[in-house]
């Protein structure tokens, strides 16, 4: 999967997320409360990153090279790595490979890394704000 079609995956899953929300509480229009509540939730297979994509960040971090990025970018990487360095360290005779792979299929993140922003946008072209 590329780089656009994770994209688009998790914003499908995101809306997806909110229209649930949206039925559980039985409103028609996402909140600021409803957004909140669904960035915060975990998700299944929730990072849209490649495993290429890990293994390049993984080496950039191991020589101290990766560049700036925003907070949310900064805590998913954070929450890549810390499952990425457990199952290293839980299964010795891994590769680097066989834990990106782990991470990414399946990897659950501990809530949708977009911003408010983000989102916002994402629930307008959908019709859901």
């Amino acid at each position: 999967m590329n780089y656009i079609t994770q994209k688009q995956e998790r914003n499908r899953r995101f809306t997806r997320a909110v229209r649930s929300e949206l039925e559980r509480r039985r409103l028609r229009r996402a909140t600021a409360a409803v957004v909140d509540s669904v960035l915060n939730s975990p998700v299944e297979r929730g990072f849209f990153v490649s495993v290429d994509h890990v293994l390049v960040m993984d080496r950039l971090r191991r020589e101290g090279k990766l560049q700036p990025m925003g907070s949310d970018t900064r805590s998913m990487w954070a929450e890549i790595f810390a499952a990425f360095d457990a199952y290293l360290t839980a299964n010795p005779s891994a590769t680097r490979t066989d834990a990106a792979i782990q991470v990414v299929a399946r990897g659950r993140a501990s809530r949708f890394y977009l911003s408010k922003r983000n989102a916002t946008k994402i629930l307008t072209d959908n019709n859901l704000i």
